[in-house]
């Protein structure tokens, strides 16, 4: 398309007499940049994008995420300072670069200063790129009128919307920017010693220089050359794009989060120390550079002693290591177990995103960890270990979700693992057109969590996952979807308050989870310690089940029925075992055959629905010692105990069992085999009971 100047060129020629100040001429471009935005063409890839990053970015926890990970910044910025000032004070003054406090003249300088530098600062890393603030200044959305005149108000809604949660970022950015610049700027002007009313334009630019790169830092604008290759990539055809976005919709913002984490860490600590030892001789930094890479990680150093002092106490929740299985992770997690979380009262609320502070946070908590499990462990393999899982948090952020669902889908074998992967993109990518304020709003008014397990199978079964999944962020369509429910076999739901529940959804940056562990689950977790053997653990709902030579794959409804009959059930008979009087190897063998049980249990009311019915073996001779009135766990009991005898006096010692237990007689036919003695006994013995 050709693109007029008609309008733009007699307001360009005339600026070069009618400039009086740079604010004059940062206005007279803007005019000049809005004219020629006007005349350039929207197409309907710019309406999807735009619409897709308004859905991600247009909902008021984004807000307050970002306004509050801003804020956790300035005291990892400051303690900095700090560490920095004091090695500086062993360079010569010309190279320092910081004080502990500014003087007030340099303060109010620099203040002065941000005023002619905040639109620099604000617009990032592209202030100079003309074309990308050009195409910015597009209206993309009303850009003209529609051929359908009820389309118009909308469109005009729409674009000020976009517009509106620009700016409302931009803002909050700016706050921070200019806290930053000020106290940058300012602190290089007195630590130089420079004479305010003789300032050299070298040494303001200087400062500038230094002031706009901490800024841009510290408010994650620094330029990236991964990013920068990224987006050539993305340049370079749709599927590309497309694929990207699906991974990484968020550029920038992350990659300078993982930067920022990394420094401020003992690994950043070690960093600093090799640079000031090694590059400041080879002159690739200087010495006040090498002290502030050295400084940041003395502050993250510091932050990680805080985190293995809180692991310590048992104030935080760091999730599962790397030897937990995924039976015990997610019977841990049913509990109310949150990742990266602070545990206080009867719950846990999560801080992962206090992204970066929180990065060498659960570094620490890592490292007392491996400390604490194993009392051998050095403190090189502790840092060595924290090191590994630094980077965890920030990827449970919902910036990085792409990433994280992508890399989980490589866990498969074969073709198979290909389409789990292509599918976990698309899933991305489609639910990004998905307003997460309506997700918000949804789970608000049902705070029941809906599953998203399809009833088809194959290709249109992963379609049909991606679509439930969508539903699931749109209000009321959720309610379409079965409910998640846990091993007791209850629906998983959030606070039952629904001011409580807004306030959590639409404006809280963290999530609270309530602890729902009982006594039952207390002495679940006790033999778990204490043996490590999962067959204690309730059994997780299976997906599918081979039953006479086919295999038959839950639908939606069905998952949500399989788990509710298996978990109440088992959870039915742990509450009866706590009355017997059992020894823990007992007990271990007898849980895991109840588990068995409840699991045969619901998949024979599922065969039932197809006209079949369960034939285990196991399962039927439960059933048959119950319409014989005997009781689940006696018959399971008697059953292991009966497994542990030999002998000739086999026969009688069971009967002893039986009788001094008060079990059925009926038990020494359906377990043993023998027949029953003619006098049944049926002594009320006590010692099942505690």
């Amino acid at each position: 398309n050709t693109l007029s100047l008609h309008d733009a060129l007699p307001i360009c020629f005339p600026v070069t007499i009618r400039f009086s100040s740079k604010q004059n001429v940062d206005d007279v471009l803007d005019e000049v940049k809005s004219k020629i935005a006007e005349q350039l063409p929207v197409t309907w890839v710019d309406k999807v994008n735009s619409w897709r990053y308004l859905s991600m970015l247009g909902n008021p926890r984004t807000h307050v995420r970002n306004f509050l990970g801003n804020a956790f910044v300035m005291p990892m910025s400051f303690m900095r300072d700090v560490f920095s000032v004091g090695m500086q004070q062993f360079i010569p003054e010309e190279q320092r670069t910081r004080v502990l406090f500014a003087s007030k003249d340099a303060i109010d300088y620099a203040k002065l200063d941000y005023q002619n530098m905040v639109k620099e600062l604000i617009e990032g890393t592209q202030k100079y790129d003309t074309q990308t603030d050009i195409q910015r200044r597009r209206k993309i959305f009303n850009n003209k009128p529609s051929r359908f005149a009820f389309m118009n108000p909308i469109n005009d809604a729409l674009e000020w919307v976009k517009d509106y949660n620009y700016k409302a970022l931009a803002k909050e950015d700016e706050v921070y920017v200019g806290k930053h610049y000020v106290a940058q700027m300012s602190k290089y002007l007195t630590a130089q010693n420079i004479d305010l009313n003789t300032i050299t334009d070298e040494q303001l630019e200087n400062a500038r220089t230094f002031a706009i790169k901490e800024a841009k830092k510290m408010t994650f604008k620094q330029n990236s050359k991964l990013v920068d290759s990224l987006n050539s990539l993305a340049r370079q055809g749709t599927a590309q794009k497309v694929i990207l976005d699906a991974v990484v919709p968020f550029k920038l913002t992350p990659v300078n989060i993982l930067k920022m984490g990394v420094e401020y860490s003992p690994l950043g600590l070690m960093n600093g120390v090799a640079k000031l030892g090694y590059d400041v001789r080879k002159g690739k930094v200087t010495a006040a550079q090498a002290i502030d890479m050295m400084s940041a990680g003395l502050t993250g150093t510091g932050i990680a002693l805080v985190g293995m002092w809180a692991y310590s106490m048992g104030f935080i929740e760091i999730g599962g290591d790397d030897d937990e299985t995924k039976r015990v992770y997610n019977y841990k997690n049913s509990l109310g177990r949150q990742n990266y979380s602070l545990k206080f009262g009867d719950g846990s609320y999560s801080i992962d995103w206090i992204a970066p502070a929180i990065m060498p946070f659960i570094m620490g908590a890592e490292m007392a960890r491996v400390l604490e499990k194993d009392g051998e462990t050095s403190w090189f393999d502790a840092i060595y270990e924290g090191s590994l899982r630094i980077l965890d948090p920030i990827f449970e952020l919902s910036m990085l979700q792409g990433i994280t669902s992508t890399l989980q889908s490589f866990s498969g074998t074969g073709p198979g693992m290909f389409v789990e992967t292509a599918t976990s993109m698309a899933s991305n990518y489609f639910n990004q057109f998905i307003p997460t304020l309506l997700g918000q709003i949804s789970r608000t008014i049902d705070p029941i969590q809906r599953s998203t397990i399809p009833n088809a199978e194959g290709f249109v079964g992963e379609l049909e996952s991606i679509v439930r999944r969508m539903g699931n962020k749109t209000p009321f369509s959720a309610m379409m979807n079965a409910p998640v429910v846990d091993v007791k076999g209850q629906p998983i739901s959030s606070d039952e308050n629904p001011f409580m529940r807004a306030f959590m959804n639409l404006f809280s940056p963290g999530y609270y989870k309530s602890d729902n562990t009982t006594k039952i689950d207390e002495e679940i977790l006790r033999l778990y310690e204490l043996t490590e053997n999962t067959n204690v653990l309730p059994k997780a709902t299976p997906k599918s089940f081979q039953f006479g030579g086919e295999t038959y794959k839950l639908g939606n409804k069905e998952y949500s029925d399989f788990g509710i009959v298996m978990g109440e059930k088992s959870y039915q008979l742990l509450g009866k075992l706590t009355r017997y009087d059992l020894d823990d190897e007992t007990k271990i063998k007898v849980m895991d055959n109840l588990y068995d049980y409840a699991y045969q249990l619901a998949k024979d009311k599922y065969l039932r629905t197809k006209g079949l019915e369960n034939d285990d073996a196991s399962y039927k001779k439960v059933i048959e010692a119950e319409l014989k009135g005997i009781p689940t766990l006696d018959y399971l009991i008697a059953k292991y105990t009966f497994s542990t005898m030999s002998g000739e006096d086999k026969k009688e010692n069971f009967q002893n069992f039986l009788d001094e237990n008060g079990f059925d007689n009926d038990l020494m036919e359906i377990v043993g085999g023998y027949k029953p003695s003619s006098s049944k006994l049926k002594t009320k013995g006590l010692k099942k009971l505690k």
